[in-house]
């Protein structure tokens, strides 16, 4: 806590002239949040002393849910979740709190610092990464958790004017970044990057056994020399959503999509599909064949002796390795889910818009 208070006191210090006239922008006050899992509307309001339907937990695999919203302000509009090794975080537009009570006690969030001239204060990601969690912010800013203290540093800053979706660092060292305009690289951890890939957005990298793979614009991208040279994979199923990996296995979800019509003419061939390779990306086995995930495949996660898929349907889990699907927490207005798995823990938290 007194390293947390020196760093501020400095902060103050050395940026109060750059902030002197500077206006914040803060998020507007949501009045009324509806839940987005239940058949039963709640609605909060600012009055009622207590925060609730911003983020869930469940500890047996997703058979029984906890509202853990209690402690976080009432009108905060959450955007993402991030938990590992029992640490929890919640991305917002207000910032990132942090639950520091162990399982299973009733969470205390406490907001963390962003050592930030520009306060940029609305988190769009929390990606998880060797070299610890790293905060992307909106604009494209990156912020990395100094452990101990509360408070994030600016990295990657000669990356801020992309439009960038993900970071990869390999075990290696070398940094990979995901953008819309495609992949840059920096081998020395010096900050200066160069293009590998130039053929349009990439929205995630993963890496297994040394081999690269991303979710590009028609397919799953791969590379075998470190991002030196790319191919294109899967290019059947078009556009990819994401790339995960679990085990030694790939997963690989399609964004799918079309129009109101092309949809209600052809749902099957419109559907995100999701897919498995036992062999670095080379081969892909297709999963739900019977499109029981639905319309769209939002990411999929692993559990002791299973699998979990959040879908625009809810959250469904597969104990036979993907070939068949049980609903556990389903969805019923506009907002998706955004979750974070940490072994046998989950965290859900409904969220607007995104991919």
């Amino acid at each position: 806590m007194h390293l947390q208070h020196h760093c501020l006191a400095f902060l103050g210090l050395l940026f109060s002239s750059c902030q002197q006239g500077q206006e914040q922008v803060r998020p507007m006050a949501v009045n009324h949040i509806v839940t987005a899992s239940v058949s039963k509307a709640m609605v909060v309001t600012p009055e009622t002393g207590h925060a609730s339907d911003l983020v869930y937990r469940s500890m047996d695999g997703g058979k029984s849910w906890e509202d853990i919203s209690a402690d976080l302000p009432i009108a905060l509009n959450p955007t993402a979740v991030f938990a590992q090794d029992g640490e929890v975080m919640l991305g917002s537009r207000n910032g990132i709190y942090r639950n520091h009570t162990a399982l299973p006690m009733t969470p205390v969030w406490e907001k963390e610092y962003l050592l930030d001239v520009i306060q940029h204060e609305f988190i769009s990601n929390i990606i998880s990464n060797n070299k610890g969690a790293i905060a992307r912010t909106h604009p494209s800013g990156f912020f990395q958790n100094m452990p101990g203290t509360g408070i994030w540093k600016p990295v990657y800053q000669r990356m801020a004017s992309k439009d960038v979706n993900d970071v990869l660092t390999r075990d290696n060292g070398t940094v990979l970044i995901s953008t819309n305009q495609g992949i840059y690289r920096d081998v020395y951890g010096s900050d200066m990057w160069g293009p590998v890939f130039v053929q349009g957005q990439v929205l995630n990298l993963i890496e297994t056994n040394g081999i690269l793979l991303g979710a590009g614009g028609i397919g799953v991208l791969r590379s075998t020399d470190g991002g030196d040279h790319w191919q294109w994979e899967l290019t059947e199923d078009g556009r990819s959503r994401k790339v995960v990996l679990i085990d030694d296995q790939v997963y690989a979800i399609s964004m799918g999509g079309g129009s109101q019509e092309e949809v209600a003419a052809d749902p099957l061939s419109t559907a995100s599909r999701l897919r498995r390779s036992a062999d670095g990306g080379r081969t892909w086995e297709l999963l739900d064949k019977d499109h029981v995930l639905g319309q769209q495949i939002y990411d999929i996660f692993k559990l002791k002796g299973g699998l979990l898929c959040n879908s625009r349907n809810g959250l469904f889990l597969s104990d036979d390795q993907g070939q068949t699907w049980t609903l556990v927490r389903s969805t019923s207005d506009s907002r998706r889910m955004s979750i974070a798995v940490d072994g046998q823990v989950i965290y859900a938290v409904p969220v607007y818009g995104g991919c």
